[in-house]
């Protein structure tokens, strides 16, 4: 009879512990395959009265940032949750005098992508989004005769946008978008009426899922 061979139990571990990481890995990464990042610069116009009655209209330019997570559950089909930081540039002609505001929002977002051949053809692709969201408002009414009431309102934020994305390369595509935006505030700033054009420039990556080029 030949000699019984003892098996090497720490070499048989460490094979079986590279078995279940390279099943782990194909896992998440098949679970996370639509995942995407989003970042943006946004410049934002918004024409605002105190009241729907009312013929004062303040304009303001606003200028914010965002960013987002979101996930591809067709390829023309997504969703996304974002939040977002804006201010407004003191204004020294609107006819409450002079103020300054930020504002802090957090959002859902679904985002329907055409296929049309012509613009794959050079990487291309129409982005259209509806978002909703809650929305916070502060003030800096130091320097106006006559504020509004209160300094700070919240409200939920109703944006439609349209644009263009490019597939840059299988991890980053930038794109922009145009749309409006409006937003219903709950508290004293009720009888506020607010909306706002919104240009914004991003770029989205793609960490687990490289894009097709061909």
């Amino acid at each position: 009879m030949g000699d019984f061979i003892q098996p090497d139990f720490s070499e048989l571990l460490m094979k079986r512990t590279a078995l279940f990481t390279v099943f782990l890995f194909l896992a998440v990464q098949g679970a996370f395959a639509g995942l995407y990042f989003d970042t943006k610069a946004s410049y934002v116009h918004s024409w605002s009265t105190h009241d729907s009655s009312s013929d004062k209209i303040n304009q303001d330019n606003m200028y914010g940032c965002m960013a987002g997570v979101g996930y591809y559950i067709h390829e023309q089909f997504n969703i996304r949750v974002e939040g977002g930081y804006h201010y407004v540039e003191p204004v020294r002609e609107t006819v409450d005098g002079s103020y300054t505001a930020d504002s802090l929002g957090l959002y859902v977002s679904m985002e329907f992508i055409p296929f049309i051949p012509l613009l794959a053809d050079i990487r291309l692709f129409l982005i259209n989004s509806f978002s909703v969201g809650y929305i916070h408002v502060s003030l800096n009414t130091e320097d106006m005769p006559n504020p509004p009431p209160g300094e700070s309102d919240t409200g939920i934020q109703v944006l439609v946008s349209t644009g263009v994305l490019y597939q840059f390369s299988q991890h980053v595509a930038p794109f922009i978008t145009i749309g409006w935006s409006g937003i219903y505030y709950q508290g004293e700033w009720k009888d506020t009426v607010s909306n706002m054009v919104n240009v914004t420039f991003g770029v989205r990556f793609f960490l687990f899922n490289p894009r097709t080029l061909e």
